[in-house]
């Protein structure tokens, strides 16, 4: 290309261009997709969301909530006029940002107890050893006179599938679980001015990590490679289901043990299992990791009350033929909780509540 050409390139109207679609990008993921990204780096957790500022969720669902004081999608701690304090502990299960605020099941708890304030506590991504820090930090705000712990199907395989650090005792036994620090995380850290800042390469960092970590991952085999073909090949690693049944009521039950402390013995822990909504109003029970039994174990033989919510679940596709969870009705139970759901898991736990600490029972 000769030098006249070159000096022809409309390079402003190249640069207006890019400018106004970078603009109209910005534009159209706020509206309609989410909103920047809200989260910070924290030494304890990894991320927690920024305290005191507004997230927006339109990729399921659709929802604008606000993030209180401590980092949660919630009133700021502590509430006002509210004599009882209900700590609900959990993942993205619990943090429902797939709804308005007020009609996940603990706003609708305490539309039904007026003088109770149940505090959502959950994060989406945690696992179970996050927990007891989410806890310590509402602690911090307020006092709190009963804690649950809301569990779902996936729940433990951050305890055994290398998400997590151990705290060894003398005679080889775990005293303590913490979270493991991402290996993403860097690369987070690295982008965090640009995604804090435009909801557009919040979400071109969300669409393009799955293949980051894809080509990270086929990079590390093929250096791990072994050179010689001769040599024998390493044994397959244990299935998460296995791994669970020997692990999961052990660790489980450090969490518990460290929850139930820092709740003075009020701690009630409820969960679903893994249900299967299909065509006429049934439903199947899977038990693909059959997690279960472990949180029944790990419970009782620490004398904390559990519950299974899932016949409550089941029980209110056969009545209206909707399932509780997904946000369409292209794929049954896609998704979280929606709204109807939040109001099957609202008056479980107020059966629940009424029967395990009637002490907390306000008047309606």
């Amino acid at each position: 290309m000769s030098l006249e050409k070159q000096l022809n390139i409309p390079w402003g109207k190249i640069a207006i261009a890019l400018i106004l679609a970078l603009v109209s990008a910005e534009i159209i993921v706020r509206l309609f997709i989410s909103s920047p990204s809200r989260q910070l780096f924290d030494a304890e957790l990894g991320y927690r969301y920024k305290p005191n500022s507004w997230y927006f969720n339109g990729q399921e669902g659709g929802a604008y909530n606000r993030i209180n004081n401590i980092g949660l999608f919630d009133d700021d701690l502590p509430v006002a006029g509210r004599s009882k304090n209900i700590a609900v502990l959990g993942d993205s299960f619990v943090e429902s940002l797939q709804l308005p605020v007020k009609q996940n099941f603990m706003s609708l708890l305490e539309q039904r107890w007026p003088d109770v304030s149940v505090i959502n506590g959950g994060q989406g991504a945690f696992n179970p050893s996050h927990y007891p820090y989410v806890l310590e930090r509402i602690l911090t705000k307020t006092e709190v006179d009963l804690t649950i712990l809301f569990l779902h199907p996936g729940e433990l395989n951050g305890l055994v599938n290398d998400s997590v650090d151990f705290v060894i005792d003398d005679s080889g036994a775990i005293v303590d679980i913490t979270p493991k620090p991402n290996s993403d995380d860097g690369l987070k850290k690295l982008v965090e001015p640009l995604i804090t800042r435009s909801a557009f390469f919040s979400h071109f960092f969300r669409q393009i990590k799955p293949v980051f970590d894809d080509t990270k991952d086929k990079i590390k085999a093929l250096l791990t490679k072994k050179k010689h073909s001769s040599e024998p090949e390493a044994t397959a690693s244990t299935d998460i289901k296995t791994l669970i049944a020997e692990f999961g009521s052990e660790r489980f039950s450090v969490i518990l043990k460290k929850l139930n402390l820092l709740s003075n013995n009020n701690l009630l822990v409820v969960y679903f299992s893994e249900i299967g909504y299909g065509l006429n109003a049934k439903t199947t029970r899977y038990q693909t990791l059959n997690e279960g039994p472990v949180f029944e174990h790990a419970a009782n033989s620490l004398g904390i009350p559990v519950f299974d919510l899932s016949s409550d679940l089941e029980r209110y596709y056969h009545q209206t033929h909707q399932p509780p969870r997904g946000f369409h009705n292209l794929s049954l139970s896609d998704g979280h909780l929606n709204k109807a759901g939040h109001r099957v898991i609202a008056d479980a736990l107020e059966n629940i509540i009424h029967s395990q600490f009637p002490e907390l029972e306000v008047n309606q």
